[in-house]
């Protein structure tokens, strides 16, 4: 009996390592093909699919009833091959004929052969999550509410789905080329960088000031004893490239003539452009690195990274070290030095450095009121909040808070910054974060406007209680193929207190 059950382990233990060998071989055999289509042109009638760069996952064709038309079926990622993931582009006009290149803008049908169908949306259903709420004006606030990073005010997100319908045109547009082995140094428009002075050790990070409406951006440096606090995500910046047409291709920093290009860095966590300002401190004036007032502003705020003489590329790496400089135009009452002469054009760079005998910490931030229009005006906060809460001093975090200033200096390795690049994990543990307490703050909403019970909207309950299984799961490291066999209510401790947070965090 016992050698029977040895028998049947071993077959077993067998025909799970021959179905996993044909898994690898499958996936590089995908790869291959995936490969040897790179740089080819894509015809009509050709079978294509789709990865979302992001996640690395492919859209995929579900049997599945579709949340916004129920006589469709889901369209949605999979990491899982299949062959719902093959796709054929079809023209819609007679203009364009099968085995022609697909042009960028030409308006094309997207067909699933293996559900005989269409993907389609319907611009009757948005996305809840995209839906205004009515604010709430008799809860009294707590603190000033943190602004995190929003959709476009100008769009509007809708479900696609697979349907019999050939309503719905497609437009392909450009927005980079394919990134090889040999460009994965350089850095790309949408890449996300932390910012690191090479002398002070300090990132580039940006805050909320609890006494002003003003965001503090400075030099964050953690002196404690746990590594993993070194790092913190309101240091992360994207990278991006003024050029529709190549939004995400190489960051150029020197064009043809040698000129500089202009790159702008919108900070992650709040969505918001850096720029630069004049604030007053006590009795002088100093221009310093801020924040844009509200994510939405479609100014350029641009910024030039100079390279030194060892690296003349025209490109921008990482692990590189550039001076970061500002271009002001029209800078008027600053002293003018040797390299801003009037022979030069009005348009100009100051360069970021470090203040060499103050920290942002030590600063009276009450004295400091911005002296320009691009920044929010001062705005106390009353006794009663003051009384309520009072935020933990950087000490208590073990982190210094590095005054930077924007300072009319030639290029200097003094003070230069070096670019990091946020691996892939990282970034889809954010974008998970970050999607996850959208969805909370907007169910939270929605229980706030609507205080009855019999209100409530069920479906809203239920996928949020999906969103926040899969987070408590994500902060205690539950392998997502593995979730079946736990049970999310037995975890305790910290994800309370998480989900408490975020909750009440911009009541």
């Amino acid at each position: 009996m016992k050698l029977n059950n040895f028998s049947n382990l071993r077959a077993t233990e067998e025909a799970f390592i021959k179905l996993s060998n044909r898994i690898k071989e499958e996936k590089k055999a995908n790869q291959k093909i995936l490969e040897y289509a790179l740089n080819n042109p894509v015809v009509y009638g050709s079978e294509v699919q789709f990865m979302h760069v992001s996640s690395k996952s492919y859209l995929k064709a579900d049997i599945s009833c579709s949340e916004s038309d129920k006589s469709a079926y889901k369209f949605e990622l999979s990491d899982e091959y299949s062959s719902k993931m093959v796709f054929r582009i079809s023209p819609k006009y007679n203009v364009r004929q099968e085995g022609e290149p697909v042009q960028f803008g030409d308006q094309v049908l997207i067909y699933s052969s293996k559900l005989d169908c269409y993907v389609n949306f319907s611009m009757s259903n948005p996305i809840d999550m995209d839906r205004e709420i009515p604010p709430i004006d008799d809860v009294p606030p707590i603190t000033r509410p943190f602004d995190y990073r929003k959709l476009d005010e100008g769009s509007q997100r809708y479900e696609a789905h697979i349907s019999q319908f050939r309503d719905c045109l497609w437009k392909i547009y450009h927005y980079s080329s394919y990134k090889s082995e040999e460009e994965s140094m350089i850095v790309r428009g949408g890449d996300l960088v932390r910012i690191r002075h090479t002398e002070h050790e300090a990132y580039l990070a940006a805050d909320y000031c609890m006494q002003t409406e003003n965001p503090e951006v400075y030099g964050r440096l953690y002196y404690g004893e746990f590594s993993e606090e070194s790092e913190s995500i309101n240091s992360i910046w994207e990278v991006e490239i003024d050029n529709r047409g190549n939004k995400g291709g190489n960051c150029e920093i020197l064009g043809p003539q040698k000129n500089y290009k202009h790159l702008r860095l919108r900070h992650l966590l709040t969505g918001r452009i850096l720029e630069t300002g004049p604030m007053e401190v006590g009795h002088e004036v100093w221009r310093i690195p801020m924040l844009v007032k509200s994510q939405f502003m479609r100014n350029n705020y641009s910024i030039i990274f100079h390279g030194f003489a060892n690296n003349p590329k025209k490109e921008l790496y990482y692990n590189t070290a550039y001076s970061m400089g500002f271009r002001i135009e029209n800078d008027e009452g600053s002293p003018k030095t040797v390299a801003e002469s009037d022979d030069e054009p009005e348009e100009f760079h100051r360069y970021v450095t470090v203040h060499a005998h103050k920290d942002f910490s030590t600063l009276d931030t009450t004295s400091c009121s911005p002296k320009s229009s691009l920044s929010a005006s001062p705005k106390h906060l009353g006794i009663d909040h003051v009384k309520m809460f009072r935020p933990l001093r950087e000490s208590e975090f073990s982190t210094k808070k590095k005054l930077f200033i924007v300072e009319a200096l030639e290029p200097s390795a003094e003070h230069a910054f070096l670019l990091q690049k946020v691996d892939f994990e990282k970034e889809t543990d954010i974008a998970f974060v970050a999607s996850s307490i959208t969805h909370l703050i907007h169910f939270r909403d929605l229980i706030m406007s609507k205080p009855e019970f019999d209100q409530i909207n069920w479906d809203e309950v239920r996928k949020t209680l999906s969103v926040l299984k899969k987070l408590i799961f994500f902060v205690n490291n539950v392998n997502s193929k593995t979730q079946e066999n736990y049970d999310p209510a037995t975890y305790e401790g910290k994800i309370l207190s998480l989900c408490f947070i975020i909750l009440i965090s911009s009541i």
